[in-house]
């Protein structure tokens, strides 16, 4: 982690016109991100028992369908901006937050 900025800037100073992409992950993100996948269904399931309730319906136990949402877009850092600044590129620990995101179709019975 602590090299991470000097080689940014090297990269930069040396001729490199894109910096993008620079992430970090857990060691165990795959692990994590099935976690909060299972969250994300189960919390798709109370809402949509959450809706059977007000409704006084009946909710189907398995949903329909059940899409994951995906939207991970990277934005370029701006290389003049890089170049522009004279202090260092300095990366600084933090927390990471791992997300997923599903869509679920359920179907209701009137009761």
């Amino acid at each position: 982690m602590n090299q991470t900025g000097p080689i940014v800037d090297m990269a930069v100073r040396n001729g490199a016109n894109i910096v993008s992409g620079v992430t970090f992950e857990a060691a165990q993100n795959d692990q994590f991100y099935k976690q909060a996948l299972s969250l994300a269904v189960l919390n798709a399931r109370q809402k949509a028992e959450t809706i059977a309730g007000t409704l006084n319906a009946q909710l189907s136990k398995v949903p329909l369908t059940i899409v994951e949402i995906t939207d991970r877009e990277t934005m370029p850092y701006q290389t003049k901006m890089f170049a522009m600044n004279k202090a260092a590129t300095s990366f600084h620990p933090g927390t990471l937050e791992v997300i997923s995101r599903v869509q679920a179709t359920f179907s209701y019975v009137s009761m």
